[in-house]
C-alpha cells in the first residue's frame, strides 16, 4: 500500500536477512520505498533517514516498526499486524473509547523520550524550547516551498477560488504580538492519525507507522495535526480527546502542556491554511480534463470544505461559495494542456522501484515471494496493511 512518501510492499523475511534482527525467518516483513514526487514538497521533513529516528524511537517505544536493514532507496522493517485504524474509527464506539486513552498514552510516551538521543536538527533549527521560532519556522517553510511555488504553477486557480497568494503571510500577521509560550521541545510524530495506527484487536494495542516526518518541536503542534487530520464526530468526542491528551502528557511532561489551550487554535489554524495548497492541489492532480459531473461535485465539496476552514484563519470575509468552487475547477480542468502521466506509468515507476530494491538485495530475497499487487488486495481479502 502506499501513502503520499512511501510505497510498502509485504514480503516475507529470508533466512539469511533474518540474522540481523529479531525477526524470524518466514515472518512477514515491509519493504518501504519512498515515492517519486510529481507534486511540491508539503511535508517538512527535517531527517533525511526515518530509519535513524525508529532506531531511537524503537528503544523506548513496543509498539513501532523496528529496522532490519536499510539501503540506498529503500528500508526493510518489522510488519504490524492489524487492522489500519481509519477502517474501524467510525463504526466501533466500544473500541473507540479504549483507543482514545491509548492514543493519549502514545503522545505522552513521545514527551518522555529524551530529545538528545535523536538525530540533530538541521542548522537553523529554533532553540530549544522557542515555540514562537517553531511556529514561525513552520510557516516559513510553507511560505517558501509550497505557497509561493504554487501560486506560480497554479495561481489562475487560486486566484479563481479567491485565497490570496499571501495567505501565510497574513496568518502570521495575526500571531499573538508577545509569542507563543515557551514549552520544552519533545519527538512529534508529525503525522498521527487513524490511517498512521494500526489497531490489534487481539489485545487493543496500537502501532504507530510511518515516522519519516518526525521532528522535534512543541507538543502542541502535533496535537493539532491530529486534530485537523482525524475526523471526530463531533466537538464532544473532540474535547474529549484533547482532555485524554492533556492529562497523559501532563503526566510526563509537565511544562509540556503549558497555556496549551491559548496556542493550540494558532497551530490549528496553521495547518487549515496549509491544507488548502495540499488538498487543492492534489484534488486537482487527481482530476482529468473532461471530469464527470459526479467528480466534480466530490471534489468541488471537499475543496470548499478546505477553504471554509482556513477562511477565517487568514482573515477574509464571508465564506467560500460552493457554486464558485465548482466552476474554478471545472475552468481549470478543461485548460489544462498538460495533464500528468496516466496512471499506469506512474505504476509502472513504482514496479521498477521495487525492482530496483528487491536487486540490490538479490542475495537476501532470493526465493522470496512476489510482493502484495500495486493495487493492494483484492476487496475481498483481509483489510489489514502492509504497513
Amino acid at each position: 500500500m502506499s501513502g503520499f512518501n512511501n510505497r510498502n510492499h509485504a514480503v516475507l523475511l529470508p533466512e539469511r536477512l533474518a540474522r540481523f534482527g529479531p525477526v524470524e525467518p518466514g515472518a512477514k516483513v515491509k519493504v518501504r520505498i519512498p515515492t517519486e514526487h510529481r507534486s511540491l514538497p508539503f511535508d517538512q521533513a527535517i531527517w533525511p533517514e526515518e530509519a535513524a529516528v525508529l532506531r531511537t524511537v524503537s528503544r523506548h517505544l513496543p509498539n513501532v516498526p523496528k529496522v532490519l536493514a536499510t539501503r540506498r532507496g529503500f528500508s526493510v522493517q518489522t510488519f504490524a499486524e492489524g487492522t489500519e485504524l481509519a477502517a474501524i474509527w467510525g463504526s466501533k464506539p466500544n473500541v473507540k473509547g479504549g483507543v482514545v486513552e491509548g492514543l493519549a498514552s502514545l503522545f505522552a510516551a513521545l514527551a518522555r523520550i529524551p530529545v538528545d538521543e535523536l538525530p540533530k536538527p538541521p542548522a537553523g533549527w529554533p532553540a530549544f524550547g522557542d515555540s514562537t521560532g517553531f511556529i514561525h519556522c513552520l510557516i516559513d517553510y510553507t511560505r517558501t516551498r509550497v505557497e509561493a511555488p504554487a501560486h506560480a504553477r497554479y495561481g489562475p486557480l487560486f486566484g479563481a477560488l479567491g485565497f490570496p497568494a499571501d495567505a501565510l503571510r497574513r496568518f502570521s500577521d495575526g500571531l499573538p504580538r508577545d509569542g507563543l509560550t515557551p514549552r520544552p521541545f519533545v519527538l512529534l510524530h508529525a503525522d498521527l492519525h487513524p490511517r498512521n495506527l494500526i489497531y490489534n484487536e487481539e489485545d487493543g494495542s496500537l502501532h504507530a507507522i510511518d515516522w519519516e516526518l518526525a521532528m522535534v518541536g512543541d507538543p502542541v503542534h502535533d496535537l493539532a495535526i491530529h486534530l485537523c487530520r482525524t475526523e471526530y464526530p463531533n466537538r464532544g468526542e473532540r474535547q474529549r480527546f484533547i482532555s485524554a491528551w492533556h492529562r497523559a502528557v501532563r503526566a510526563a511532561n509537565l511544562p509540556a502542556v503549558a497555556d496549551y489551550r491559548r496556542d493550540l487554535p494558532w497551530y490549528v489554524g496553521y495547518q487549515r491554511v496549509r491544507s488548502v495548497y495540499t488538498d487543492v492541489i492534489r484534488s486537482v492532480e487527481l482530476l482529468g480534463p473532461a471530469p464527470t459531473g459526479e467528480e466534480l461535485d466530490a471534489r468541488a465539496a471537499a475543496v470548499c470544505r478546505v477553504l471554509a476552514r482556513a477562511w477565517a484563519p487568514v482573515g477574509l470575509p464571508g465564506s467560500p461559495s460552493l457554486g464558485g468552487v465548482r466552476a474554478a475547477l471545472r475552468d481549470w480542468a478543461a485548460e489544462r494542456s498538460e495533464p500528468g502521466p496516466p496512471l499506469a506509468d506512474l505504476r509502472a515507476r513504482l514496479r521498477r522501484r521495487l525492482a530496483e530494491a528487491r536487486t540490490a538485495f538479490s542475495g537476501y530475497f532470493a526465493g522470496a515471494p512476489a510482493p502484495l499487487p500495486p493495487d493492494g488486495p483484492p476487496a475481498s481479502a483481509s483489510r489489514m496493511r502492509a504497513r
